[in-house]
């Protein structure tokens, strides 16, 4: 009796103790100067006008092992970089993103999708013109490592969609271009 108490003590405290391999939730800020928010879109269906935005933030919450984890990235909207200043002043304009009513363009998600402990998919949400829809982002690549300067852990990706730009209410010049607008961000993220 008394080797079964002692046993099943030892149990219990056992179950106590950090498991190697235990589920942790890890914060990274998304570092400015090496991320971006690219778009390329039809142009009177003989070219792709490519473009991105030069002004983005956020966090990741990323738990590799428990497979978990959410998105916040947050974009200037002013910040429209087309490589033609009267070109980007036209898109910050009513016509397109209309930057000083909606400053901001906004996606949240949750890593929904994991290959082992690499997550595939963001299943999230896109604010745009004051609008908000499901957006999923399909994860390209994904890697973390120790920084070779600042000693912390960071990781980056590259994830893709494709969106309808008319489900926002963006309509100016959908016959002379496109309501599909390819989307692409890369991100390096640094563990806090």
């Amino acid at each position: 009796m008394f080797r079964r108490a002692l046993f099943l003590g030892t149990v219990a405290s056992a179950a106590l103790l950090p498991i190697t391999g235990q589920a942790e939730m890890a914060t990274y800020a998304v570092e400015p100067t090496h991320t971006a928010a690219t778009w390329a879109i039809p142009h009177l269906g003989i070219s792709i006008i490519r473009g991105r935005f030069d002004k983005t933030s956020g966090k990741i919450n990323l738990d590799q092992i428990g497979r978990t984890g959410t998105v916040e990235i947050t974009i200037e909207a002013a910040s429209v970089n087309a490589g033609n200043k009267k070109f980007e002043d036209h898109l910050r304009s009513k016509d397109f993103f209309d930057a000083e009513q909606f400053p901001k363009v906004t996606y949240r998600g949750r890593l929904g999708k994991f290959e082992g402990d690499t997550p595939t998919e963001v299943e999230g949400e896109l604010t745009l013109l004051g609008q908000t829809r499901p957006v999923n982002l399909k994860i390209l690549s994904f890697k973390c490592r120790a920084h070779p300067l600042l000693k912390r852990e960071v990781c980056g990706a590259d994830a893709a969609t494709t969106i309808d730009r008319s489900q926002f209410g963006m309509t100016s010049s959908v016959a002379f271009t496109s309501a599909r607008v390819d989307l692409m961000l890369q991100i390096e993220a640094l563990k806090d």
